[in-house]
């Protein structure tokens, strides 16, 4: 669903803008293009004095057919067919009426911040750049930079996971998941 952040989603971003402003020093910041991602997007561009924010409908989360919209307990009882696909193992399983299978979403998102990096690739070194996305695409980016992990992973909201993108190679290496040391400041609840 497209909403918009909360009170504590907004907090958040503030956190995580605060640190990353220290630490990351990018020259782009892309995001998702959905409301609660543009808006942290756009608060770290901010805090980071960075100009180049770019927002795409190919950081999205995965599209859910079906379910889109529907909690858990409800998809259980109202979309049964649509719920068995979603928790299939098969990552190939599409989710009726348009959902995206983990295949899908997982080609969706790794082709665009490859394409992302090549706009960003040095003679020397690769610029540093932000992107802003959603659960499962991160998992995604995760499992594609970390082949062998073979649990699926909760992305904590704000969390900051670090890529590094061979220059020779292309290959990804995963050099930092799930950190939210930033939100243990101020006493954030």
């Amino acid at each position: 669903m497209d909403i918009e952040l909360n009170e504590a989603g907004r907090q958040q971003a503030v956190m995580v803008a605060r640190r990353l402003a220290k630490e990351a020093k990018p020259v782009a910041v892309y995001s998702s293009d959905l409301k609660r991602a543009a808006e942290t997007a756009q608060t770290i561009a901010t805090a980071c004095n960075v100009s180049n924010l770019v927002l795409s409908p190919a950081l999205r989360e995965r599209h859910m057919g079906d379910l889109h919209g529907l909690k858990f307990d409800d998809a259980v009882r109202s979309k049964p067919d649509a719920y068995k696909a979603f928790s299939s193992e098969d990552r190939s399983q599409e989710i009726p009426g348009g959902g995206e299978s983990l295949d899908q979403l997982s080609e969706r998102c790794v082709s665009y911040l490859n394409t992302i990096a090549g706009k960003h690739k040095g003679r020397q070194y690769w610029e540093r750049v932000i992107v802003v996305s959603h659960g499962a695409s991160i998992e995604e980016l995760c499992r594609h930079a970390d082949p062998t992990s073979s649990v699926r992973r909760r992305i904590p909201n704000t969390s900051i996971c670090v890529f590094n993108i061979s220059g020779s190679t292309g290959h990804w290496i995963l050099e930092r998941f799930g950190d939210v040391a930033h939100l243990n400041e101020d006493d954030f609840p």
